[in-house]
């Protein structure tokens, strides 16, 4: 179980990494210009991405990311847990209060995220009318 829980965690952790340059990548021609240098990007990121300025499939792609999280903590969890040694079972208990947060981020990402949509929907309602 050990070897299959680490294999889950692994292709969880190069999904996330692909998916999260990607989605740097997008967001960064639309932060503002003191924050589009690479170094500062990376740190702005997390506070900008649910921003109005983002459009939406920028936002949305983030809150692909973000939900991505909990299946790499799980994954990492479980495979320290069922291990069955003593220093692994305490990596695995600090992974699992990792996923615990990470679900509550990825709730509240998305959460704020169908915010932004009905919002946006509201004004080209707006516009249309």
């Amino acid at each position: 179980m050990v070897a299959l829980f680490t294999v889950l965690a692994g292709f969880a952790a190069i999904w996330l990494g692909f998916t999260y340059m990607r989605v740097f990548n997008a967001a960064r021609e639309h932060l503002p210009p003191q924050f589009q240098d690479y170094e500062i990007a990376r740190y702005a990121l997390d506070v900008w991405a649910l921003q109005p300025p983002m459009p939406l499939t920028v936002q949305a792609d983030y809150v692909r990311l973000v939900r991505g999280y909990p299946y790499l903590a799980l994954a990492g969890a479980l495979a320290c847990l069922s291990s069955g040694r003593a220093d692994a079972m305490v990596f695995g208990v600090l992974l699992l209060a990792v996923f615990a947060y990470s679900v509550f981020y990825a709730i509240k990402c998305s959460r704020v995220y169908e915010q932004n949509c009905k919002r946006a929907e509201a004004q080209s309602d707006e516009e249309n009318q």
